[in-house]
């Protein structure tokens, strides 16, 4: 009966501590995804400008295709939302 009462501790204590792990995790990454808007903007001319820039080629790694496949693919997607 000891060791049963010192296995369930155990058990539980280790329970414990993964709940309180994983949610210092969860409340660590909700702060993080938190955006803040100090100030509203204000649209002067109804105009809406868009900056996007897909970098493929890093000075430490082998040039990549993708990014500026990916950026006209956004881009794109912004013209269509009004953006220039």
């Amino acid at each position: 009966m000891g060791n049963f009462l010192v296995s369930i501790t155990a058990r539980v204590a280790t329970l414990i501590m993964v709940s309180i792990l994983l949610g210092a995790s969860a409340a660590s990454q909700q702060n993080d995804r938190q955006l803040v808007q100090n100030a509203t903007p204000t649209v002067t001319n109804g105009r809406r400008i868009a900056l996007v820039i897909g970098n493929g080629a890093y000075a430490t790694a082998p040039p990549l295709k993708n990014p500026p496949n990916d950026a006209r693919d956004i881009a794109a997607a912004l013209k269509t939302l009004g953006f220039d």
